[in-house]
Order: structure tokens, then C-alpha cells, then sequence
């Protein structure tokens, strides 16, 4: 309800990009490094291990790394009406490594989605301009379902999922 208040009345661009904004300033811990934060998700996570932990514990805590912001982002933007999906992708540049998570949002009258990443705060980005975001994504939710367990791509396939189905592209 807050996002609906603060954002609703923005055009889509305007929006996405608040989103990405908000989203890094609740749960990205601006305030410590990544180094940090990414100590914080692992100690986390071994304390939590078996646990089902729920995305309101991660903003109770303010902290959560891309997974989790990226996750906040795509249920805010849903709730206001934008066209986004949840990615998980490699992180980093040469390594084909499925360890990142971000959004991408397809905007009224454009063509290809945008990149919007709260926690490298890239908002509206293309993935041509974005070398780690261009290899090896997978679309996890093209549609309402998101799977349980992520399902990487090999040899640079993406897998668009629909109703909870894998569809190769």
C-alpha cells in the first residue's frame, strides 16, 4: 500500500525507476559495503537453514541481496500495473556462473524489456549496455507461477517459463 501511495501516480518509466530506488534503499543496507551485506545474507542463511523465511523478515531487517530485492521489486511492480519478470543471471562479466538476480520491465510502447537491478542500482537499462546481465539469463516467471527451484540455462539457453512450465526459447 505504501508503494501504491508513493508511486501510483508516476508514468511506468517513472515508476520503475522509483521502485528500483526504494527497493535498494529499504533492503540493500545502503549503509554497509557489499562485502558486508553479503556476509550478513550467508550468516543469515546458515542461521536460518531449513527455515521458511518470508521477504517481510528481510525488511524488517532492512538487508537482502539481490535475490530478495529483486523479489521485492517484481511483487511492487506488479502491484502497480508494470510489465516485469523476475531474471537470474551471471553477475559477473567472463563468468558464465548463474549468481545474480535482478528485474526487467517492459514498458508501454517499447520493444525489449529494461534492465532495473536495486542492488547495482542500474535502472532502465538495455542488456546490450550491461555486459554481466547479457549471458546466460533465465526468465523465472514470464507468467504468474514462479518455480521453486531455479532451472539454469546451459550453453547460454533461455528458458521462458509459463504456468509454472519451462518453454526453451
Amino acid at each position: 500500500e505504501d508503494a501504491r501511495t508513493r508511486f501510483g501516480h508516476l508514468s511506468p518509466a517513472e515508476k520503475a525507476a522509483a521502485l528500483n530506488t526504494y527497493v535498494h534503499d529499504l533492503i540493500g543496507a545502503p549503509n554497509i559495503s557489499g562485502k558486508q551485506l553479503d556476509a550478513w545474507h550467508d550468516a543469515f542463511g546458515e542461521q536460518n537453514m531449513g527455515k521458511p523465511v518470508l521477504l517481510g523478515e528481510f525488511i524488517r531487517q532492512g538487508k537482502g541481496v539481490c535475490i530478495e530485492q529483486a523479489t521485492l521489486m517484481k511483487v511492487l511492480a506488479d502491484e502497480l500495473g508494470l510489465e516485469a519478470t523476475l531474471v537470474r543471471g551471471a553477475g559477473e562479466v567472463g563468468d558464465p556462473t548463474i549468481n545474480h538476480a535482478w528485474v526487467h520491465i517492459r514498458l508501454p510502447g517499447q520493444d525489449e524489456p529494461l534492465v532495473y537491478d536495486p542492488r547495482w542500482r542500474e535502472a532502465g537499462v538495455r542488456y546490450s549496455q550491461i555486459d554481466a546481465h547479457e549471458r546466460g539469463i533465465e526468465i523465472l516467471n514470464h507468467g504468474r507461477d514462479i518455480p521453486m527451484e531455479p532451472h539454469a540455462p546451459r550453453g547460454g539457453r533461455i528458458e521462458v517459463f509459463e504456468n509454472g512450465a519451462p518453454v526453451r526459447v
